[in-house]
């Protein structure tokens, strides 16, 4: 996971908008969990339908979740 600074400019009140910190895109993170499948997953969806982050209008905060090019990559290293 890399992190880098997100600048913005809010046009209408000509000022920059405040620095945040994102995740660079094509960063990977697994990550395990004692949370029930049948609760789990609709969760999950919800977060890959609806993106995380606060600057998601702006195109910020999408996810993919368990996509086949992680599991085929993860198994061609083993």
């Amino acid at each position: 996971v890399s992190p880098y600074n997100i600048y913005g400019w809010n046009s209408t009140i000509r000022l920059p908008r405040q620095l945040e910190v994102g995740i660079e895109k094509g960063s990977t993170a697994f990550f395990a969990s004692l949370v029930d499948e049948d609760e789990l997953i609709p969760a999950l969806y919800k977060l890959e339908c609806e993106g995380i982050g606060i600057r998601k209008a702006e195109g910020f905060g999408r996810i993919s979740v368990s996509h086949d090019f992680h599991l085929k990559k993860q198994l061609k290293n083993y």
